[in-house]
């Protein structure tokens, strides 16, 4: 199973995908800041942690920023295309 997450992660498209997910995302939490502004204090940290985490992460990767030995393991994908993901999962969980 990871293998096959390793091979989408080399490929040349790869980066193009992170920065589409991320500027789609953070486009998102541009025109609707309400689903960030209506939750409670702890739960706002929280997700503004998770975005920043994972936005940065897909635009650094997007960029060229990381590759096989640059950069933070955890800015790569898979990480912060899972940190993606369930940002996206807790937005519509919580709106």
């Amino acid at each position: 199973m990871m293998e096959h997450v390793w091979r989408i992660v080399d490929s040349r498209l790869a980066p193009w995908g992170s920065l589409l997910a991320a500027a789609l995302l953070a486009f998102w939490l541009l025109a609707y800041p309400d689903t960030v502004r209506s939750l409670a204090w702890p739960a706002r940290v929280a997700t503004v942690v998770l975005g920043s985490w994972s936005l940065g992460g897909g635009f650094a990767h997007g960029v060229g920023l990381t590759g096989a030995h640059k950069g933070p393991s955890w800015l790569r994908p898979p990480w912060c295309w899972g940190g993606m993901a369930v940002l996206v999962a807790w937005l519509f969980w919580v709106s």
